[in-house]
């Protein structure tokens, strides 16, 4: 299976394309089961494509996941491709 296959790997990437987001960020807004975006998270910051930062807020440390410089490239690139595809289908 290729990787951008993967289910919701693509949307995590979307998803932080705006912003950085922690985990429960994440999982609220793709209604992703807990050990499924672990993995992908794993996986895409394995791959280097996101990287996890610490923030301290108020009385704790949060942690949020944002894209690196190869995230960011392949956000833009795919998002184009959603847009492309999207266009595409109104053709149908």
């Amino acid at each position: 299976m290729h990787l951008l296959q993967k289910k919701f790997l693509i949307d995590i990437i979307i998803a932080l394309k705006e912003e950085p987001l922690a985990f429960n960020e994440i999982q609220d807004k793709l209604k992703i089961y807990s050990d499924t975006l672990s993995r992908r998270i794993k996986e895409l910051e394995n791959l280097g494509v996101i990287e996890a930062s610490i923030t301290q807020e108020e009385t704790r440390k949060r942690v949020r996941y944002r894209l690196t410089g190869k995230g960011t490239k392949m956000a833009t690139l795919l998002s184009e491709a959603i847009k492309a595809l999207e266009a595409a289908e109104k053709l149908l």
